[in-house]
């Protein structure tokens, strides 16, 4: 199992934390804020996460011990081609990255 990327603890690489077993929890929130010309596409959604996550160890119900938090701000546009959201992630520790996906998340 692996954690890291957009929306997988946030601020951390993709991939580069490796356990036998992972736990994740993740929230997104996005806000259709406007519309573009229709000439580029369609609207304009700033969003952010929330998530916590931890690799190996037992999961117990309510246990928080060794959970990492992370969160990220994010922006996409659903244009003519797809959508694009650019990104910026950070995890507890100061772990930061930045994304640019073209195509659905």
């Amino acid at each position: 199992m692996t954690l890291g990327g957009l929306l997988n603890l946030s601020g951390t690489q993709p991939d580069t934390s490796v356990g036998n077993r992972a736990t994740l929890l993740s929230a997104l929130y996005l806000y259709r804020l406007g519309q573009m010309p229709r000439a580029i596409g369609r609207g304009i959604y700033p969003g952010a996460s929330l998530e916590f996550g931890r690799l190996d160890g037992n999961v117990e119900f309510g246990a928080t011990s060794g959970l990492r938090r992370a969160n990220a701000l994010l922006i996409g546009l659903d244009g003519l081609l797809g959508p694009l959201f650019l990104a910026y992630g950070r995890t507890e520790g100061g772990a930061q990255a930045v994304y640019l996906f073209v195509g659905r998340l």
